[in-house]
């Protein structure tokens, strides 16, 4: 009797369910890789990092001088070519030492630069604007990431610099808009009182005890501060509250089908006038991204057209509260505005970086915002540099 070798081998099912396993294997594999690789990197830049201070305070020291004697800005690392290059007396010190530690021609994988601040650099991007009509030069340092995000979203592609910023005037004629008990919880509450000290860049001392009526009278009379810079500074004191926001906590706020936004922003004022200003300037430049994100063709139930909507937020902005329950928003907000929301909060992490590390024309870019507001040529002009960079 005769018989046939079976050929061996695997059945398509088999292929397949090896290429499924496989698969998942590399889904949880990858990004699990991924991650170690960027937390590799970022350690070494901090290495990298420490080796630059250490290399420019010997450099100081050699030149007679401590390093935190320094002003902010006035040292310039060139992360190209990983040396500093200003002021001339610390560059040839600099590259001694920082070659001595063996770490000359070394680059930064995750650090988009360095800007040097109180002694020490740290990372960012140094921006410097001078106004050619005035000759007046705003310098701050920028978060190359935040910039990222803001680049990718509706407030740049769309809306643009000039209107982004144009928003940012409407968001403080917003948040002024709340009138009686719930206004006067947040500007009368410690926390603001003491921000806007640190805006206007004056000595007063805030305490617990501090009367809100004879604070605002001495503003007044010996400061001269307006209602119009007090405007601006909640926008500026909201941008600050924005870093505890996050993208679902925005989401859960105003996509919520069956929770109304506005009742929930006007009960939080009650409690927590921080996150109520945070909320607040979140809801009017969230449905402003909406607004100019819809199709230029688009009209409402009411026969409304994207325009006449836009024109609408502008000249009532504190309308807005009651367009947040529409459908179509909350749609938006739940199904395509993640790229939106990390970009507005990225703006306003940049509008509080700026308010907080710039030089301005009165000393500082909080100082100017409070006086100029938000929609001027020199923040289009430095908007632009960080976003371009």
């Amino acid at each position: 009797m005769k018989f046939t070798k079976k050929n061996g081998g695997f059945t398509l099912v088999e292929l397949i369910v090896v290429i499924a396993i496989l698969a998942i294997l590399a889904a949880i594999a990858v990004p699990a890789y991924s991650g170690y690789i960027s937390k590799a990197n970022e350690a070494a830049d901090q290495q990298l990092l420490a080796a630059v201070n250490t290399a420019f305070a010997a450099a100081c020291l050699e030149n007679g001088e401590d390093a935190i004697s320094l002003e902010d800005g006035s040292v310039i690392f060139d992360k190209n070519t990983m040396l500093v290059t200003s002021p001339a007396k610390y560059v040839e010190a600099f590259k001694r030492y920082f070659a001595a530690n063996a770490n000359a021609g070394s680059t930064f994988k995750t650090f988009s630069g360095l800007y040097f601040k109180s002694g020490v650099f740290v990372e960012g991007t140094l921006l410097t604007y001078t106004d050619a009509t005035t000759g007046k030069v705003y310098t701050y340092s920028a978060d190359a990431n935040k910039a990222q995000a803001l680049a990718g979203s509706t407030f740049m592609n769309e809306m643009g610099i000039g209107t982004t910023l144009d928003i940012m005037d409407m968001v403080s004629d917003f948040a002024s808009g709340f009138q009686g008990a719930s206004m006067q919880q947040v500007i009368s509450g410690t926390d603001f009182m003491k921000s806007y000290v640190d805006y206007l860049g004056i000595d007063y001392e805030v305490t617990d005890e501090t009367d809100p009526n004879t604070f605002y009278t001495a503003l007044a009379n010996d400061y001269g501060v307006t209602d119009a810079m007090t405007a601006n500074a909640i926008v500026l004191y909201a941008a600050d509250q924005s870093a505890t926001l996050t993208t679902d906590s925005v989401k859960t706020l105003l996509g919520t089908k069956g929770v109304n936004a506005k009742d929930t922003i006007l009960d939080t004022l009650s409690s927590d006038p921080s996150t109520a200003m945070a909320q607040t300037a979140a809801a009017y430049s969230m449905y402003t991204a909406y607004l100019y994100s819809l199709d230029d063709n688009y009209t409402n139930d009411d026969g409304e057209t994207k325009a006449e909507l836009i024109e609408a937020a502008k000249n009532k902005p504190m309308t807005v509260l009651d367009g947040l329950e529409d459908t179509g928003f909350q749609d938006y907000i739940n199904k395509s505005s993640d790229a939106d929301i990390n970009g507005y909060l990225s703006a306003m992490g940049m509008l509080s970086e700026a308010a907080q590390t710039g030089n301005g024309a009165n000393g500082t870019v909080s100082q100017d915002i409070l006086n100029e507001g938000f929609s001027t040529e020199w923040m289009e002009a430095i908007l632009g540099q960080v976003t371009n960079n």
